[in-house]
């Protein structure tokens, strides 16, 4: 039966920046995959000859160090985001060119709460209990007026995290924007965490890395369905009844996931509730594809948010090099679910028929394709962009999450302090917890 140092389940890129750190540090390790490729959650589809549709997790931006290092390190190269003209945000059914004063100042005011948060130990923040039993949907409407909180409930809750705002707490969504940076570090696109792409998709990066730690210390279509402990050693088994033998276990995989697993012994209990009071948030991405950027005729950059309606947010999502237009857009959370309970050949029509409308373009209607893409129905992932505690619970298990159990340790973006949910993230946690082994 194989044996390794080090299993790391999953190989996305948090699993591929823990096996390649336990290499430099000359640790010996093996990846194993429930799918028949890497890169985890990002995927991404080529329309022929050039066109790049990124399904999956796909920007990075100024801060995110070790994706720069990274892109470098393998030679592959960049673009930014396409964004040429207005930006267009619908407001107290108002279309604006920019955001309003109520919007602008509910962004500085949740940048103000968010600089007390203690990303270490978030239980350890100021009044941390009481925020994490609010809701950011109550905390918003009790400052300021309805309009405002909703366009930032929305932007905040659904754009970061894929929910509602009454869906997460306060302190979890003020963890998130001081992770990141800032509200207008995640909400930019130049100069901020929607300036970049990788050309070829960020599973040419994830490529690169696996090619890099070589075919044979990685497992495809090993589906993890057991750990069990066995005195100083895991016995990991596989759903087609393979077994793989470690001294230590690092789990890249989303807390869904994990959860799925049989572990034996059993995690302790507040392991146990950390894992289960997470839950992955709800999007559903779509891309449009036209001829050219139509929006560009009217001077429109093809940017929207909205306070209302089933998309809350759009971008041009073009490829230089290449004459048609992307148009690439969101429905999160309630939207999403109700969405989703629609008959699939009805979503495109309902959809474009918003887009049209908030563009002001009825040529808009007829994209020459039109792609829908939900990780919620991917079985390893079940939901994206990342996942997040349940309103009360982050500042009880937050911490824990992150916590390693008798040689098995806890990576993947949902425990990173810094860039937590993004591709920045996942790298981190990785090197984190590959780190610890090495420090022993």
């Amino acid at each position: 039966m194989p044996h390794t140092s080090v299993a790391v389940l999953g190989s996305g890129f948090s699993g591929l920046a823990a096996a390649l750190r336990l290499r430099d540090h000359g640790i010996d390790a093996v990846v194993v995959e429930a799918r028949d490729r890497v890169a985890g959650r990002t995927h991404t589809k080529h329309i022929e000859p050039t066109l790049q549709i990124d399904l999956g997790g796909q920007w990075f931006g100024p801060t995110q160090d070790r994706m720069y290092e990274l892109v470098d390190q393998y030679g592959l190269e960049l673009f930014p985001l396409q964004e040429q003209g207005e930006a267009v945000y619908h407001v107290s059914d108002q279309r604006n060119s920019a955001l309003p004063e109520s919007v602008e100042a509910l962004y500085a005011d949740v940048d103000t709460w968010a600089q007390d948060v203690d990303l270490t130990a978030v239980e350890n923040t100021p009044g941390a209990a009481e925020l994490d039993r609010m809701t950011f949907h109550t905390w918003l409407h009790q400052h300021a007026d309805r309009d405002a909180a909703e366009f930032v409930g929305r932007t905040l809750a659904g754009g970061l995290l894929g929910k509602d705002a009454g869906d997460i707490s306060v302190l979890q969504m003020l963890f998130y924007i001081r992770s990141g940076g800032g509200v207008e570090s995640l909400t930019s696109t130049r100069g901020g965490a929607q300036q970049d792409r990788v050309i070829g998709g960020p599973p040419a990066l994830a490529r690169r890395m696996a090619e890099d730690l070589g075919a044979e210390r990685i497992l495809f279509e090993f589906c993890t369905v057991g750990l069990q402990r066995e005195g100083d050693t895991w016995r990991i088994h596989s759903a087609d009844g393979r077994e793989l033998i470690a001294d230590q276990v690092i789990s890249t995989l989303p807390p869904t996931a994990l959860a799925a697993v049989d572990i034996s012994p059993a995690l302790p209990s507040p392991k146990r509730r950390a894992l289960r009071s997470l839950m992955p948030g709800h999007s559903l991405k779509f891309h449009a594809v036209y001829p050219a950027p139509l929006w560009h005729d009217q001077g429109l950059s093809g940017v929207f948010n909205s306070q209302d309606g089933w998309i809350t947010e759009a971008v041009d999502n073009s490829v230089p090099g290449d004459a048609r237009g992307v148009l690439t857009f969101f429905v999160y959370g309630e939207q999403a679910a109700q969405l989703t309970q629609l008959p699939a050949q009805d979503r495109p029509g309902i959809l474009l028929e918003e887009v049209a409308e908030r563009l002001n373009d009825q040529r808009l209607h007829g994209p020459t394709e039109f792609i829908e893409f939900s990780w919620e129905d991917e079985p390893f992932t079940g939901g994206c962009f990342s996942s997040s505690f349940a309103v009360g619970n982050m500042h009880r298990y937050g911490s824990i999450l992150k916590q390693p159990w008798d040689g098995l340790h806890f990576a993947g973006t949902e425990t990173s302090e810094i860039w937590n949910g993004y591709i920045e993230g996942a790298v981190r946690a990785g090197e984190r917890e590959a780190d610890r082994i090495a420090a022993g």
